[in-house]
């Protein structure tokens, strides 16, 4: 369904300063316009927020939500699983 989407681009339309330092960063580090436009729509019920902490449950949801944290003045925390480990690592040498 488009209804979530739709919903996740106003959110991004409704914090633009955050979602363009965000893009800005993300492109900084070197992310092709897919992973920076997956990162921008992942973290756009984010944007606009100030948090003490951010947390990811698995380290896989964490991967390229650095500047995330960044943007919204937050320190980052992840935990890591048994699936982070031995799967996750597997799939994704780099």
């Amino acid at each position: 369904s488009a209804r979530p989407l739709m919903t996740l681009a106003l959110r991004l339309i409704a914090h633009p300063s955050s979602a363009l330092r965000l893009y800005r960063m993300n492109r900084e580090d070197g992310l092709g316009w897919k992973a920076n436009a997956a990162s921008l729509l992942m973290s756009a019920h984010i944007g606009g927020h100030r948090v003490d902490w951010l947390h990811f449950g698995f380290a896989s949801n964490a991967i390229h939500m650095e500047n995330v944290a960044k943007v919204v003045g937050a320190k980052m925390a992840v935990s890591i699983s048994g699936y982070d480990i031995s799967i996750q690592a597997l799939k994704n040498p780099g």
